[in-house]
């Protein structure tokens, strides 16, 4: 919880700079499930692994393809979906909508005992496809300036101390660097031509991957020899 004299900078910082302020709760319900779930939204963060487990109400482990992974719980609803997390390398995640324990349905489907396709979501890590598309590992700050993006990450050393307009200028500067990341990076896959969605796309071998399917080239491993 903030104190009284954090939150009392925040709404002054929100006010001079015309922002709105919303708490958790409804940034989970309005941002996460409302546009990322159901509105079929893309969810795109740097490192979203370590941001979806600061927003969680609850983490567990996660059960199915995403065993040996977390789950992480956004609302106290079962007709709510859990995100969940697979960590594959430093630079990698498998990261999805996990189905609902109570999912939704509509009435004549429920009758027909016809269950619906699970939406898994859209999330794009910008660390991810960096590493991808420029090789190597990236911090935030390496990533700015290896584009040139108008935003660069700010220094601070602010990080557990009291809420000050400096801090926020920082915390703002690293959502619109991650954004205008992004934004050159998917520009630079959309080069490519490929079909694959670049929400696909989590290393070098995918990429690989996706230019040969392009052109039709089967893996060596999957084509017919002779004995």
């Amino acid at each position: 919880d903030l104190l009284d004299t954090d939150l009392a900078v925040i709404l002054d910082y929100a006010a001079a700079n015309k922002l709105d302020v919303i708490q958790v709760e409804d940034f989970r319900r309005k941002i996460i499930l409302d546009i990322g779930y159901l509105a079929n939204g893309s969810i795109i963060g740097f490192n979203l692994p370590f941001d979806i487990a600061r927003i969680a109400t609850y983490a567990g482990v996660a059960r199915g393809s995403m065993y040996g992974g977390f789950t992480f719980r956004l609302t106290p609803w079962e007709s709510d979906p859990n995100i969940r997390v697979k960590r594959l390398n430093p630079t990698s995640a498998l990261i999805d909508f996990a189905a609902p324990g109570k999912p939704k349905q509509a009435r004549s489907m429920r009758k027909r005992n016809v269950k619906s396709e699970s939406n898994r979501g859209s999330f794009i890590d910008v660390k991810t496809i960096a590493a991808a598309l420029l090789t190597g590992r990236y911090s935030l700050a390496a990533l700015a300036k290896r584009l040139n993006t108008p935003t660069q990450k700010h220094a601070t050393e602010e990080h557990g101390g009291p809420v000050t307009p400096e801090y926020l200028d920082y915390g703002r500067a690293d959502v619109q660097a991650t954004w205008e990341c992004y934004d050159a990076l998917a520009k630079i896959y959309s080069d490519f031509g490929l079909s694959t969605p670049l929400k696909r796309i989590l290393s070098e071998a995918s990429l690989g991957k996706a230019l040969l399917r392009e052109m039709n080239i089967r893996p060596l491993l999957r084509r017919d020899h002779d004995a």
